[in-house]
């Protein structure tokens, strides 16, 4: 049976943790992800992740298009089944220890359960995508996340346990224009 130090330094050799926004219908997604050419490993921790874990992914396998590489495939976690994942990671990772703190530690905190974002919460978040943003940049890991807005983790638990207040917060708004309700405003 494969260990979660394995998979861990997997995803810190091969994978990627990170925040996708989807160019359809700008739903954001957290995710985890992982590339070999080795089919077998990849069904390995995924058959290790479901058992032992009860996380979910997806295995894919990617269309070759060079004669002279190997079929690549990938494992995806994604929403909740990446956070919980990254939750068990963060002290086991290395490379991506910094995603994985943001994933697993403030990416709840600055998304509402209904889906409606305060101007408050929007900003949260897209503080959180930026800085995420800039961690996965290749050859560029000099942001420090715990100077950031998002890292204050008091001020994070105290906007989502109290209620809107219209002084700072306004209407309530999605991240998405095209499903936002204007003409419902926050009493």
């Amino acid at each position: 049976m494969l260990s979660l130090d394995y998979i861990a330094g997997f995803i810190d050799g091969e994978g990627t943790v990170g925040i996708y926004r989807s160019k359809k219908n700008n739903v954001i997604t957290p995710y985890i992800s992982i590339s070999n050419t080795n089919y077998n490993i990849l069904c390995k921790i995924a058959e290790m992740l479901k058992n032992v874990y009860e996380i979910k992914s997806t295995l894919t396998s990617r269309k070759q298009t060079n004669v002279n590489h190997k079929r690549a495939h990938v494992l995806n976690i994604r929403w909740q089944q990446a956070i919980n994942l990254a939750k068990l990671l963060c002290s086991k990772l290395i490379i991506k220890n910094k995603q994985c703190d943001l994933l697993a530690n403030k990416y709840n905190l600055c998304t509402p359960r209904n889906g409606w974002y305060t101007n408050y919460m929007a900003n949260l978040k897209s503080d959180l995508m930026s800085s995420m943003k800039v961690l996965n940049s290749r050859g560029s890991q000099e942001c420090d996340p715990s100077k950031s807005s998002l890292i204050d983790l008091e001020v994070l638990k105290r906007a989502t346990r109290r209620k809107v207040h219209n002084k700072y917060y306004g209407r309530r708004e999605r991240l998405s224009e095209k499903t936002s309700r204007p003409d419902e405003a926050i009493v």
